[in-house]
């Protein structure tokens, strides 16, 4: 997975607020899990993923994206925020090199 940018995190936490608290930390996983597919896909036929892009974690959830009338920063958007820095937390606790 390419390094992670506050767009990227602004861009995972808008996408995951559209969806229901109980599925959003296992979208999350699916998302790193497509980041990282992607990334090295990129590296070795240099160019994108048809499904899941250039390997940064915003590429790799836009087919997950819902559209929403919501604010940016209410609850619902800082509590999946929540999750997608609990996610990174947890990848690079557990692959301190790839994450």
């Amino acid at each position: 997975m390419r390094p992670v940018h506050l767009s990227d995190l602004h861009t995972a936490a808008l996408i995951l607020r559209d969806h229901p608290p109980d599925q959003r930390a296992a979208l999350m996983t699916q998302a790193l899990k497509a980041a990282d597919t992607a990334d090295r896909y990129r590296k070795k036929i240099r160019r994108g993923h048809p499904e899941f892009g250039t390997g940064t974690l915003s590429s790799a959830m836009t087919g997950l994206h819902v559209e929403s009338a919501q604010a940016p920063c209410e609850t619902a958007y800082l509590e999946a925020l929540q999750v997608v820095v609990a996610a990174l937390l947890a990848k690079r606790q557990n692959h301190p090199k790839t994450a």
